[in-house]
């Protein structure tokens, strides 16, 4: 893992809207957030288990180059140096998409998901792909082969699904904004759990990837969708 100093978690706990002045402003680097960021998901993760693959060095290098970018006013808007997570059926180049399955824990997508393309363009830094109920078919997030994900209100509740990954993460603090997917409530539900916004919209395209059945992959029409623990945070997120 990559090595970098410790700084003050309470950022972590911050709006995007009140983050990302700070972050233009130069009143805190992309660095020290990503810093602080990781250092709570090293604490939680083995209670929460919100993630299937951290992405702690890659964030790190987009991170670095994000605080010399922004130091030459090179400042992409509201998202720039922001940590965020990605729900694991979603494509992120180079990284295993297991959509929550050990079946697919070898499939390693070549190019990123459209929607994740964006978030990147507009400067936020993906930290990791996010545990999920399997193949995305069920409200629990009970994983049997990569954790069970825990509500941290209470672990011996059900954290929602079939995004309770990204819900769980958004609402402990570990990320600021999570990019799942919703068919049939697999946002909205974990979201009304956690007490936290989301916003959806409806879109087919061929970087999103479901699975069609047991053993094929094709695109399918289904909700792309963005939450976070403000109101004002996921309208910004959206308009990515």
């Amino acid at each position: 893992m990559v090595n970098i100093p410790v700084t003050d978690e309470s950022l972590c706990k911050l709006s995007i809207q009140e983050l990302a002045p700070m972050i233009r402003d130069r009143e805190v680097s992309p660095v020290e957030v990503l810093t602080a960021s990781v250092a709570r998901i090293e604490r939680l993760q083995p209670r929460l288990c919100g993630f299937i693959t951290e992405m702690f060095e890659q964030a790190h290098e987009v991170a670095s180059e994000r605080e010399i970018a922004i130091a030459k006013n090179e400042y992409l808007g509201p998202l720039d140096g922001i940590p965020v997570g990605v729900k694991d059926n979603l494509a992120v180049a180079g990284v295993a998409a297991t959509v929550g399955a050990k079946a697919n824990a070898d499939f390693i997508p070549e190019a990123d998901a459209e929607a994740v393309r964006r978030l990147r363009a507009a400067g936020a830094i993906v930290i990791g792909k996010e545990n999920m109920h399997e193949f995305a078919a069920g409200g629990r997030s009970n994983n049997p082969y990569y954790g069970a994900v825990k509500n941290p209100w209470d672990a011996d509740r059900i954290p929602g699904g079939s995004s309770g990954g990204g819900g769980a993460n958004v609402a402990a603090c570990l990320t600021f904004a999570s990019l799942g997917t919703d068919v049939g409530g697999s946002v909205r539900f974990p979201s009304l759990l956690w007490r936290s916004w989301n916003e959806s919209d409806l879109w087919q395209g061929k970087s999103a990837w479901f699975p069609a059945d047991m053993g094929a992959w094709r695109p399918c029409r289904s909700t792309k969708q963005e939450r976070c623990r403000f109101r004002a945070d996921v309208a910004g997120l959206f308009r990515s």
